[in-house]
């Protein structure tokens, strides 16, 4: 089961910046999840529509230009990252999602990602996934087939996400707690569907979804999990 770190390394290291994608690297996660925003022109690194909750500064984030968001510190002192700084990064990203907060970003992105050739080619090849939970920026990313692999991320209801996923043709399904079930994963199974859970950070849902067969999870708390199942792992 792959262990996602969930905005790099939430719990200690200040939710998507370098330093807690970095943590969550070097403590061996399979994959790093973070959420893209545009200001100006500029793909940066950002969940809310406000920085109010994650930086030492307050508004909505579209006030601010490029330079001038750029200045603001998150809570560990970081600035608020750019795409092309993450894909700069030494260590290596087995899997990179990318979670689209906004519409009109799949071009930019995509060229974003032709120039750092090491993540769509070669040894890393389709290690990039794209997602949203707004369907009309899930249509927007299917045009993009050769660039990334789609997943389908979803609030509503776990059928109609999984026929979404044949729609689009989407590997991948992202799926809430409460739809984990044995059931349910071996029906995505049979449909040659992969499921992710998000979000996972107690010991029962990480129990859950291993014995239901999930094939990863987002956490806020990577070192843990990854901890865990090596010692899992060796117990066997």
């Amino acid at each position: 089961m792959n262990i996602i770190g969930h905005r790099g390394s939430n719990f200690n290291d200040g939710e998507n910046t370098l330093r807690a994608i970095t943590k969550a690297l070097n403590d061996e996660v399979d994959g790093i999840e973070i959420d893209l925003r545009a200001v100006e022109n500029n793909i940066i690194i950002l969940h809310d529509e406000t920085v109010n909750r994650t930086t030492d500064g307050s508004g909505h984030y579209k006030d601010f230009s490029s330079q001038s968001i750029r200045s603001l510190r998150c809570m560990n002192g970081d600035k608020i990252p750019l795409l092309q700084e993450v894909l700069c990064l030494q260590k290596p990203i087995k899997e990179l999602i990318l979670e689209f907060k906004e519409p009109g970003l799949a071009g930019e992105v995509s060229q974003i990602l032709d120039n750092h050739l090491q993540f769509t080619s070669g040894q890393y090849k389709k290690n990039i996934i794209v997602s949203s939970f707004n369907m009309e920026i899930t249509k927007e990313l299917s045009c993009y087939p050769d660039k990334w692999k789609l997943a389908i991320l979803y609030k509503d209801d776990f059928s109609s996400a999984i026929e979404r996923a044949k729609f689009y043709n989407a590997p991948d399904v992202h799926v809430p707690m409460s739809d984990i079930n044995k059931y349910n994963i071996k029906y995505a199974h049979k449909k040659n569907r992969r499921i992710y859970a998000y979000t996972v950070n107690s010991v029962k849902d990480y129990d859950l979804c291993l014995s239901c067969g999930v094939d990863g999870i987002f956490t806020d708390n990577p070192k843990y999990f990854v901890q865990r199942a090596a010692t899992e792992e060796q117990a066997r």
